[in-house]
């Protein structure tokens, strides 16, 4: 299994570029008091982004950006990196990160797969959330709108 590590933009056009058919699920960070739901909404979307199929059989790219800060890697993780490993044969699975993974998740990761780590470019090094999407036009277009 591969870990690409750099800029989303520049991993999905790396993707992209050598095979069109690609399922992406971001795999959002989940704390042991909240309900695990990761492998649930992974069958679903993974069935219904390919317009209804049974099940879905192809690659996968799987973002793991908010997971490569953590301490430590949680029984969720491992329960949902488990279910990845029982299905190698039914998903080819890519890993991407915007951040450089701490060596905690590495090792973990290490432990579960063979891992190949390919550092894409810039790492992503700002503290703050990936909310919608982003454009280079906004600043310029309101840089002249400030209000006082």
């Amino acid at each position: 299994m591969k870990l690409l590590i750099g800029p989303y933009e520049v991993i999905r056009e790396l993707i992209h570029e050598k095979q069109e058919d690609v399922f992406e699920f971001v795999f959002p960070y989940i704390g042991m008091t909240e309900r695990f739901r990761e492998i649930d909404r992974f069958l679903y979307e993974s069935k219904h982004s390919r317009r209804y199929v049974s099940e879905y059989v192809g690659k996968v790219i799987i973002d793991i950006t908010e997971w490569s800060d953590t301490e430590y890697c949680n029984s969720y993780f491992t329960a949902f990196m488990m279910f990845l490993k029982d299905h190698q044969r039914q998903y080819d699975c890519v890993l991407t990160s915007e951040k450089d993974c701490c060596s905690k998740l590495l090792s973990h990761l290490q432990t579960l797969f063979d891992i190949e780590k390919i550092s894409l470019g810039k790492v992503r090094t700002d503290e703050r959330p990936r909310i919608g999407f982003r454009s280079d036009t906004i600043d310029k277009e309101n840089e002249g709108n400030v209000r006082s």
